[in-house]
């Protein structure tokens, strides 16, 4: 994901928005996720975690399983 598109969602988000959070994926898999501090990005992600889940009804869902994603040594998640 382009940096200087990352950066223009976190002035955009810090000039409308005290505490914000946000989690993409590009085209290519590749996950990103920022927040204006740790503890309201926790607190926000967790929240839209629990809307989600009261939204979705995972009894009825199904998941493939076959496609598994291997992580190399010294890959972690990485925020902005």
């Amino acid at each position: 994901m382009d940096e200087d598109i990352l950066q223009k969602i976190r002035e955009i988000l810090g000039e409308h928005c005290p505490a914000w959070a946000v989690v993409a994926e590009d085209a290519e898999g590749n996950f990103w996720s920022d927040y204006s501090t740790p503890v309201v990005g926790r607190a926000l992600h967790d929240h839209a975690s629990n809307e989600l889940s009261k939204q979705l009804d995972w009894d009825d869902a199904e998941v493939d399983w076959s496609e598994e994603t291997e992580i190399e040594d010294g890959d972690e998640w990485k925020n902005g």
